[in-house]
């Protein structure tokens, strides 16, 4: 079923550290946004990668999750006006 790829293909990761980190490669996310210690990236089939480049900072905490069909929506939506 093509929803339960996108959902598989498609992630939330969220990263707590106690101060905010400094110099993460992040550059295979769709999207990164940062706050004070807080992290959270859009993956797009590359959650593993960036989830082992968060673990190597040590972060207080780290969690994936699958993204709402909404959210699936509009990420693709924004993947097909990269291609245009």
């Amino acid at each position: 079923m093509e929803t339960e790829r996108a959902k598989d293909r498609f992630r939330r990761i969220r990263a707590t550290f106690a101060h905010a980190p400094s110099r993460l490669d992040l550059s295979g996310a769709l999207n990164v946004r940062e706050s004070g210690g807080d992290v959270e990236v859009l993956a797009d089939g590359n959650s593993e990668q960036l989830l082992e480049t968060l673990r190597a900072a040590n972060p207080e905490d780290l969690h994936s999750e699958s993204l709402s069909l909404e959210e699936l929506f509009v990420a693709s939506k924004g993947l097909a006006g990269r291609k245009a």
